[in-house]
């Protein structure tokens, strides 16, 4: 009876208090082919990420470029609207069909006499 109880009580003792061995390495083969499928996955949505995260840089690169060049153009488009202000203002306003000031409210507009 003393000898049935040392043996229950080593069990006891060597299971509660024993180092437990954590992460066994030698995993059954099923179990190592399903973490290297898992680490393949991960290292595949990995890459797909990569390539999205350049695809998606590229169109901000694109899009970067075509607000500049459109900024360009209406910068461009601005300067000779300006210009032809100018050159507008630089000829009378008979030319441009427009009544000049001596002839207001005359009846003249635009060169006729009505």
């Amino acid at each position: 009876m003393y000898a049935h109880n040392f043996t229950r009580f080593t069990q006891h003792f060597t299971s509660k208090f024993a180092p437990r061995q954590r992460g066994n390495m030698e995993l059954p083969a099923f179990r190592r082919e399903g973490s290297n499928r898992h680490i393949k996955d991960c290292e595949r949505a990995s890459e797909q990420l990569k390539f999205e995260i350049c695809a998606m840089n590229n169109r901000k690169r694109e899009r970067a470029t075509k607000l500049a060049s459109l900024h360009d153009m209406e910068s461009t488009s601005r300067a000779l609207d300006e210009e032809e202000r100018e050159i507008e203002s630089a000829f009378p306003s008979s030319i441009r069909g427009e009544p000049s000031s001596a002839y207001a409210g005359k009846g003249v507009t635009q060169g006729h006499i009505s």
